[in-house]
């Protein structure tokens, strides 16, 4: 194995002031190997010994070792959030047409910061993703963000995504689903590419216990998408499009980035609703990229 690959997990998580742990090292790891196989390397390897610190079971890079109590508080702060993350999601997937919730983002790293927020990663039903938004956005600019952030609204039929690169892989690799379960593992076959970036994720990953819904409100839900179903929803799902679809362009201009066609054009063909949009993506892969290129300028050939 050459051990400078190891590199890069850290890496990336270095951006984020995020040191891993041995299990997320090699989970992240761009080449396939076993745990056991990575445990001998940072033992034995030279390379590793001379830029990577661990301590208390975090690795970093030597000098960077003050993130480690970086992402201990952090770890503190999110189980907090993840406490929170439960409860809206518990309520979210009474709405309607909501398949599954996942959360990504920091949270789904446990690496939030003091005033971070839960990026929510919502699953619709075909032909439902402007209803589902319509919902949901409007009670996150009600609660003005402090209940919740969903961020990225898929429609179930159209699970293959077109966008296909390390920061997709990473997001969806390190989603933590909390609700549809069923949905999110048919997600996850459906873009084995992943493991093309991440040679050993595994998708039987322990997620923690599913959040199961109750008779009452579920049933509620069952008679409000049938009454929605059909000509009325259709409608509906047009005329919140049409009313909603400025909503993509106020956000971007609020956070001073371009909404590029395609995250527009997957936006009105009721593909994908993405407020992370194509700026925030390219901004972190140069920047990964930049320090990657640093790191092996400075490791001397054998």
């Amino acid at each position: 194995m050459d051990s400078s690959r190891l590199l890069e997990p850290i890496l990336y998580g270095d951006m984020f002031d995020h040191p891993l742990t041995i299990e997320e090292v090699w989970q992240f790891a761009p080449v396939k190997c076993t745990l056991d196989e990575v445990k001998t390397v940072f033992e034995t390897d030279s390379l590793l010994k001379e830029k990577i610190v661990e301590k208390d079971g975090f690795y970093c890079f030597k000098g960077r070792d003050h993130i480690i109590n970086i992402r201990k508080m952090r770890l503190q702060r999110s189980e907090i959030l993840w406490k929170k993350a439960r409860f809206v999601a518990s309520l979210i997937q009474y709405v309607p047409f909501v398949r599954a919730v996942a959360i990504t983002g920091s949270l789904a790293m446990n690496n939030s910061r003091a005033k971070g927020d839960i990026d929510f990663f919502v699953f619709t039903e075909e032909k439902r993703l402007w209803m589902v938004f319509a919902v949901l956005g409007t009670l996150g600019r009600l609660t003005k963000g402090r209940m919740f952030c969903p961020n990225y609204y898929l429609s179930i039929g159209h699970y293959p995504l077109r966008r296909r690169d390390f920061f997709t892989a990473r997001e969806i690799a390190q989603a933590k689903p909390l609700i549809g379960f069923s949905y999110y593992k048919d997600f996850l076959k459906l873009n084995g590419w992943v493991t093309d970036y991440l040679p050993n994720f595994n998708c039987n990953l322990n997620w923690g216990i599913e959040i199961l819904q109750h008779r009452l409100p579920k049933t509620l839900k069952r008679v409000l998408e049938r009454l929605l179903t059909g000509a009325v929803g259709d409608k509906l799902e047009k005329i919140f499009k049409t009313i909603l679809k400025s909503r993509l362009h106020v956000h971007h201009e609020i956070f001073n980035s371009e909404l590029d066609q395609e995250t527009f054009t997957n936006a009105i063909n009721e593909v994908e609703l993405r407020f992370h949009g194509h700026g925030h993506r390219e901004s972190i892969l140069l920047e990964f990229q930049k320090r990657l290129k640093s790191i092996y300028a400075n490791i001397q050939p054998e």
